[in-house]
């Protein structure tokens, strides 16, 4: 069966631009959302050159235009931009695959090289991004068409695809919720074992948590498969307010070793130098169709949550690789005898291998969004302690290009509250104990009443036992 793909008309207007001014080969990511039946484009994004000014494709074998003229890709590069896209991606949207903007021979061409390097990019992408990366688009540098591919499974086949145009951005749908995150964190004396636990940490409060939450549309509890946003959005909603109730887990996140990380066992021992706690309430945001059911409405928000948390914690310890390369350079080294001192002067807490980590309290990385120039899709970036908004306005336009996105709609309402702390030997964790039912509704800061409240304590009950 073919596979049908509708690509936003704005992606015909910028595929008319590269043709009527003769651009040189190019080739990008396009920025879209999945479904079961059709992939929809909504933007293309140019891989931006390399810092030594090379392009991420060029034509080689003969004059482009001809058969014999094929595409030479920097896989790697193209790759690694790929993996950024999909950090700064809000649920619901996705890389679907590659866009080539060049002649029509060059492009049949390279048929093989353009499998391999989805499979590529693939393989790249981070945990919670790990969507089907298989498609093609085909913009003809001579007559500016597109034509889509999609890969066939595993090999090198290229099947074609049905490609029309709409206008898709105008009927996208913003999601938006908070999450109560309270979770603590090992620190281990190994960074990849860190790495592992953090994994292990996000797949807990993903299957615990997030899988059991009960959804609530303006306090209501969806009832049947029907479509509710575009209702919503025909009443003058500029966005769809999500809620949940969330399940308490009674044995709260294991302090546990990793059973598998990189293809490897681990001993499930390892010696814990304290901990950090992470609380506050995320902000969520996902892009749906408007006539899209409510469950697909509930997965999208629920990706959100699991890929935002994780690229948090990612974003922490690349700051901490930073700090750890700044505090290095900054102090030069010592003599042999006072190595062992020096090293641990040199270290960020997280990555600190001698000794064990006093109390110390990191910024959990908080959450900023920016519009899109055309529709409402936004995208967003994490804002370590030291950044500001021009740093990431600077990295959100260094990956989709400088007109892309509108300066003047940054926002970032995320206060992780004092919350984050942290606790080294002996120090302690314990909480004042408060009633299942009391942290289940503060957590969530709403109010139910009536059939509304029984209905919701029921759902909840009925998770927890299956904790």
């Amino acid at each position: 069966m073919v596979r049908s793909v509708l690509v936003d008309a704005s992606c015909q207007q910028y595929a008319d631009e590269r043709m009527l001014k003769r651009a040189p080969a190019e080739v990008g990511i396009l920025i879209g959302r999945r479904t079961s039946s059709k992939d929809f484009v909504l933007q293309f994004i140019a891989t931006p050159e390399e810092e030594e000014g090379h392009g991420a494709v060029r034509v080689v074998g003969g004059r482009s235009g001809k058969s014999s003229s094929s595409l030479e890709f920097d896989t790697e590069w193209i790759s690694e931009h790929a993996c950024q896209l999909g950090r700064i991606l809000p649920g619901g949207l996705c890389v679907l695959g590659v866009y080539v903007f060049c002649e029509s021979g060059a492009f049949q061409s390279s048929q093989s090289a353009l499998a391999g390097l989805l499979a590529q990019i693939e393989n790249t992408m981070i945990l919670g991004k790990k969507d089907m990366v298989n498609l093609i688009v085909h913009v003809d540098a001579g007559r500016g068409v597109l034509s889509a591919k999609e890969k066939d499974g595993a090999g090198s086949m290229l099947k074609p695809c049905d490609l029309k145009n709409s206008s898709l951005l105008t009927e996208m749908v913003e999601i938006q919720c908070l999450y109560p995150l309270n979770v603590r964190v090992d620190i281990c004396s190994d960074k990849s074992l860190l790495c592992d636990l953090i994994n292990e940490l996000v797949t807990y409060e993903v299957e615990q948590r997030v899988s059991k939450a009960v959804p609530l549309f303006h306090g209501q509890i969806p009832e049947s498969q029907e479509s509710m946003i575009h209702d919503m959005k025909r009443e003058g909603f500029d966005h769809i307010p999500l809620e949940f109730l969330i399940p308490i887990s009674r044995y709260g996140i294991p302090a546990v070793g990793v059973k598998k990380a990189h293809k490897r066992e681990l001993s499930g021992t390892y010696y814990s130098k304290g901990q950090f706690t992470l609380t506050g309430n995320m902000e969520c945001r996902a892009y749906v169709f408007n006539r899209e059911k409510v469950d697909d409405t509930i997965s999208a928000i629920k990706e959100d949550i699991e890929s935002s948390l994780r690229s948090r914690l990612e974003v922490l310890i690349e700051a901490a690789e930073m700090a750890t390369e700044a505090m290095e350079q900054q102090q030069p080294r010592t003599s042999s005898k006072d190595s062992k001192s020096s090293d641990v002067s040199r270290k960020h807490p997280l990555l600190d291998t001698i000794g064990h980590v006093g109390a110390y309290e990191p910024q959990f990385p908080q959450r900023a969004f920016l519009k899109w120039k055309i529709g409402a899709c936004t995208y967003c970036d994490y804002i370590v302690q030291g950044d500001g908004v021009s740093e990431a306005l600077h990295r959100v336009r260094e990956l989709v290009g400088p007109g892309r996105v509108d300066a003047k709609t940054f926002h970032c309402s995320e206060k992780i509250m004092d919350s984050i702390g942290a606790s080294g030997k002996g120090a302690s964790n314990k909480k004042p104990a408060r009633g299942v039912l009391e942290r289940l509704l503060s957590s969530c800061n709403i109010m139910l009443s009536g059939t509304a409240m029984i209905v919701a304590i029921l759902a909840i009950l009925a998770s927890l036992l299956l904790v």
